[in-house]
């Protein structure tokens, strides 16, 4: 111990005496700590543990449900029920998750509830910071206990922390509910990523939804969760629900035939965030490991360069016996010390660097707000790392300084050049920075260029010029006469505005974070096979829906405001829905059943992009609001202009119709669209970033060990210069040798790519892996950025004085 209290006293010493190598070679580190810090703390927040203030969250897993054709669903509330009364090794609980309008005070206003089971905050282990959480009998009757959970933050910002909230009533969805509680503070929600205002008993969802779907077994709505006992395996779990599953199917064929009740852990879940991010964290948390070793590689090379300074006394301890795993030692001591101190550094810029995620999420109104601490976990992982860290920048240069060979030290000391294997390892460790770079700007450059050609792809609808906003009509009151009458009047007042081509209204919302709605559907002269199951996704859509969205009409028409509850039901189609189920017929006439209603076909829409832009065709039908009526739609507005023009009329016209009714989300269509490619985003901010700071360490190494050349090569290039060299051939040899390594790294760096690359592909949109224009347009970069990185000490050798160079050695 007396030892290493020594080593430490002395590198704080030598490190003080050095303060810009010691800066330079801190920051440098702190860089490379900072981005896999940072990228650590988003994985453990949207991956390991998605649910802030849940304990134990190894233990719980996601239930989801398994159709016969392989697709992945929520579940119904009567699947749900048989799940929670198994009595498996584990406990079940079910949410979902809704905009809801709440009056506390004079104005209502809109918040995000999630109806829970009973048992929820008992099974997922959280308290209550006031009052108390529901107990499971107040989720047992309809309608029977109208009470609700605030979140922490809701309580904070809403009611400032009051204490007597706890027994005050609300008007919740126009119904008064009583508040029993608050949750406790670092608790959100199930929804990974989302943090909820309220919480509210499952058995109240006709309040939210407007109808009973206790017994419905058809209609997959909610989310499932499961915690595996202590002692239980999740292989014990599935193997409950298999058994569950095939008692469901042989009892209610009709709905639960080759239904699959199937558990996941959080990452791997169809319907978590989580699942959609991995595959860009995982790139990031890869090109983060590259950056941290360029950086390592570049502060290797700066210790070498430092050793030379140090050569003599090295040599001299050496002499007179000093041992070397000793001197081994006290070099380590110095590499931990820049280590630790660079993963402070790494930590406090890690801090912020944490909410850059958030910066890059689009615009919506859904309560994003994942959660990333710098807590024990991460600290522990950056520790370690900078550890980790110290042993890979230093061992090198620490062997190559203590080698025994010291009268070839000493020799060194009247030469004129660095020894062979020391100048071996310099260039070794330039050409892998250089190399690691490569790859980092290859990525890059193929995420930004899948970014470009992402709003090349067609997504079937124009969504230039169009403005939305939100209403949600049964959240304040309105019965389904009244809601028709506000639809209708609504699309003529907006109608009738200057600047606005056509008007129409729309459930959802193509490629935004709406989500889809589908049904299950049977077709006129159509026989499903037995392995068959005919679900569908929909969308209701008011008046002129394909006209508003540019959605260009195959055959037949359009939806009219005569489309309404007093004709009969009609239905559009897509292209790929009729080609399946019509072959090479028209469907104009054909009959679908529907919600107990046989509909017409009254026209062929063109195929789009509903969810994402990498999705295959597949069938999609439309149905008129006016018929198939709902509480909530986006107004859609085709604009002669910029549609931002006519957000404050649109405000202004839906405030003098109902001064009461929020309008949520008011925004161009194009910039709600952005959703579609936030992963191409998330991954071309982030890798240019890094590619930036790998392509600024390895420059500043090349440059850094081209300089340091020039100058131990002082007395050759004076002679050079002495015997009639002119000094341009000086700096061409210079920029040559510079360019060189960079070809080296070069080569070695794009057969890397090639390689790395093929497992990008599936998030890539409209671009090939090995997309010429990047493999070629990175190394034209590398060059020209290299070439000016060897222009100043090309400068200084061909600035030698040989007179004065020749008189010095």
């Amino acid at each position: 111990m007396h030892g290493w209290l020594q080593d430490i006293r002395f590198a704080f010493r030598l490190l003080g005496r050095s303060p810009g190598f010691t800066a330079v070679a801190v920051l440098i580190l702190g860089l490379g700590l900072a981005a896999n810090v940072t990228v650590f703390s988003w994985f453990k927040g949207l991956v390991l543990e998605p649910l802030p203030g849940v304990p134990d969250q190894e233990r719980i897993a996601v239930l989801s449900c398994r159709s016969r054709t392989g697709e992945e669903r929520s579940l119904s509330l009567p699947d749900f029920r048989s799940a929670q009364a198994l009595g498996g090794p584990f406990s079940a609980v079910a949410y979902d998750v809704k905009p809801m309008s709440l009056k506390a005070g004079e104005h209502p206003e809109r918040v995000w509830g999630s109806l829970v089971s009973g048992n929820f905050f008992e099974v997922l282990g959280v308290g209550a910071a006031a009052g108390r959480t529901f107990g499971p009998r107040e989720d047992t009757t309809l309608l029977a206990h109208p009470v609700i959970v605030l979140s922490y933050r809701f309580w904070e910002r809403r009611f400032g922390k009051d204490p007597g909230i706890v027994g005050r009533s609300v008007i919740l969805n126009n119904h008064t509910f009583t508040v029993i509680g608050v949750a406790a503070p670092e608790f959100q929600g199930a929804s990974a990523g989302f943090s909820m205002d309220l919480w509210l008993p499952l058995s109240m969802h006709p309040w939210v939804y407007g109808s009973d779907m206790t017994h419905e077994r058809g209609s997959y709505w909610i989310d499932g969760l499961i915690r595996l006992h202590p002692g239980a395996t999740s292989r014990q779990a599935q193997a409950a629900f298999d058994t569950l599953s095939a008692q469901l199917g042989q009892a209610y064929p009709d709905t639960d035939a080759g239904k699959r009740l199937v558990l996941y852990r959080f990452w791997n879940a169809p319907t978590s965030p989580s699942k959609a991010l991995l595959p860009a964290l995982t790139i990031l948390g890869a090109m983060v490991l590259m950056v941290l070793l360029i950086a390592c590689a570049n502060v290797a090379n700066l210790l070498l360069v430092r050793a030379l300074a140090r050569r003599r006394e090295i040599a001299v301890r050496l002499a007179i016996g000093a041992g070397r795993r000793r001197l081994i030692r006290q070099l380590l001591t110095e590499s931990m010390l820049l280590a630790l101190a660079a993963g402070s550094l790494g930590v406090l810029i890690s801090h912020w660097a944490t909410r850059l995620l958030v910066l890059v999420v689009p615009p919506t109104d859904i309560p994003v707000a994942p959660v990333f601490r710098i807590d024990g976990d991460v600290l522990r992982f950056a520790l370690a790392l900078s550890l980790l860290t110290a042993v890979l920048f230093s061992l090198a240069p620490a062997f190559q300084i203590t080698s025994p060979a010291v009268s070839e030290t000493l020799r060194e000391e009247s030469g004129t050049v660095a020894g062979g294997r020391k100048r071996l390892l310099r260039n070794t460790l330039v050409v892998v920075q250089i190399a690691l770079a490569v790859v980092l700007l290859v990525s890059a450059g193929l995420f930004v260029r899948s970014l470009g050609q992402a709003s090349r792809v067609e997504p079937g609808f124009e969504p230039g010029h169009v403005l939305i906003g939100g209403v949600d009509l049964f959240s304040s009151g309105y019965d389904e006469s009244r809601g028709r009458v506000f639809f209708r009047d609504i699309l003529r007042r907006l109608g009738e505005l200057p600047g606005v081509q056509s008007v129409t209204l729309g459930r959802l919302v193509p490629l935004t974070y709406g989500g889809s709605n589908s049904t299950s559907l049977r077709i006129e002269g159509y026989q499903p096979r037995a392995d068959e199951e005919m679900m569908v996704r929909f969308n209701s859509v008011g008046p002129d829906y394909l006209k508003t969205l540019g959605i260009r009409l195959v055959s037949g028409r359009d939806f009219t405001l005569r489309d309404d509850e007093r004709t009969a039901p009609v239905v559009i189609v897509n292209s790929t829905m009729a080609h399946r189920y019509w072959g090479d017929r028209s469907p104009l006439g054909a009959h679908v059943r529907v919600w107990g209603q046989d509909a017409t076909v009254v026209g062929v829409a063109e195929d789009g992009k509903y969810h994402s832009l990498s999705e295959p065709p597949q069938p999609f039908f439309f149905v008129p609001i006016l018929q198939f009526y709902v509480g909530d739609a986006v107004i859609h507005l085709r604009t002669t202009a910029a549609p931002e023009g006519l957000a404050p009329a649109l405000r202004s016209e839906v405030a003098q119709m109902d001064s009461t009714l929020p309008l949520m989300g008011v925004r161009s269509l194009e910039e709600a669209s952005k959703v579609s490619t936030f992963v191409q985003r998330l991954a071309a901010s982030f890798l240019g970033l890094f590619g930036l700071i790998a392509l600024l360490l390895a420059t500043v190494g090349l440059s850094s060990l081209v300089r340091y050349a020039v100058r131990q090569r002082r007395r050759e290039l004076g002679v050079r210069l002495a015997l009639g060299a002119p000094p341009v051939a000086l700096a061409r040899m210079v920029v040559a040798q510079g360019l060189g390594l960079t070809l080296l790294g070069l080569a070695a760096g794009l057969a890397a790519a090639f390689g790395v690359t093929r497992f990008l592909r599936s998030q890539l949109l409209g671009v090939s892996a090995t997309d010429p224009i990047v493999f070629v347009g990175v190394p034209l970069l590398l060059i020209a950025v290299t070439a000016l990185a060897c222009y100043l000490p090309a400068r200084e050798a061909a600035g030698v004085d040989p007179g004065v160079t020749l008189r010095a050695e």
